[in-house]
């Protein structure tokens, strides 16, 4: 009979879109503390913890690397101590914490950690240094033999290659695409901890100050809209800049348990 789980604490230090506010390592380190935290768990209480490889650290062994770094597995236990690394690139949250919940549930552990984060933000971290381990994350555009190899980045032009073929075959338009995206920076802006959310607010602040009609500050415009992300600049056949992911620094943890 399978056990069920729950997310015991989580934790996600501030987004920064400027210069590093730490390595990946540390981002994670202190992602890992606050979720402990909020779980009223210590490290020794953990039977598992569950990461993807970060863009900005070496790509082996991320798991074992942190789990090392926090110390877990350490105690008298630790010959049954889970590390695992998976990467699914923009779906590697929700493969970690589907990872996590199945060591829970079978048994296998009492509690896992999901931590997550990168630090590609550093001005150290040059563009054509950050595409180069974009692509080498997705194993170098790896495609069908019938389909030529897709060219750097790698990610932007799969998506891109998707996107045309979803238009050409008119299961979309190019303007569903755009609304997309739009949509996704709205739900954004709405988080208290995203970059979108802070634009928002700092767009609302400045209308707030050149005020409105009857004294009222205007609406906050929209993060960004349909045509913005249409007029932005093409970098692809079927996609522009703005429908491209920002980078930031950041980590998140969450603590999953059983009973």
């Amino acid at each position: 009979m399978r056990r069920p789980a729950y997310i015991l604490g989580v934790f996600a230090t501030p987004l920064t879109s400027g210069p590093a506010s730490g390595s990946a390592l540390a981002l994670c380190l202190a992602a890992l503390k606050g979720a402990l935290a909020d779980a009223c768990l210590t490290p020794s209480d953990l039977s598992g913890l569950v990461t993807a490889p970060a863009l900005a650290g070496p790509p082996a062994l991320a798991a074992h690397r942190l789990a090392q770094a926090a110390g877990l597995g350490s105690s008298s236990a630790s010959s049954t101590f889970q590390a695992r690394s998976l990467d699914a690139c923009g779906a590697a949250g929700v493969a970690c914490l589907l990872e996590a919940r199945g060591l829970v549930r079978a048994g296998d552990a009492g509690a896992v950690a999901v931590v997550l984060g990168d630090a590609v933000a550093s001005p150290s971290l040059t563009t054509p240094a950050f595409l180069a381990r974009a692509d080498a994350a997705v194993g170098g555009a790896e495609c069908p033999p019938a389909h030529p190899p897709l060219p750097s980045p790698s990610i932007v032009a799969g998506y891109d290659s998707l996107a045309a073929w979803a238009v050409r075959e008119g299961l979309l338009s190019r303007g569903d695409l755009a609304a997309y995206a739009s949509l996704a920076a709205l739900h954004g802006s709405r988080h208290p901890g995203g970059l979108a959310g802070r634009d928002a607010r700092d767009k609302a602040r400045a209308a707030s100050t050149s005020g409105g009609q009857g004294g009222h500050p205007p609406h906050p415009p929209p993060p960004l809209s349909a045509d913005a992300v249409l007029s932005a600049r093409p970098v692809g056949s079927a996609t522009t800049l703005f429908e491209c992911a920002r980078r930031a620094d950041g980590a998140a943890a969450v603590v999953v348990g059983g009973e």
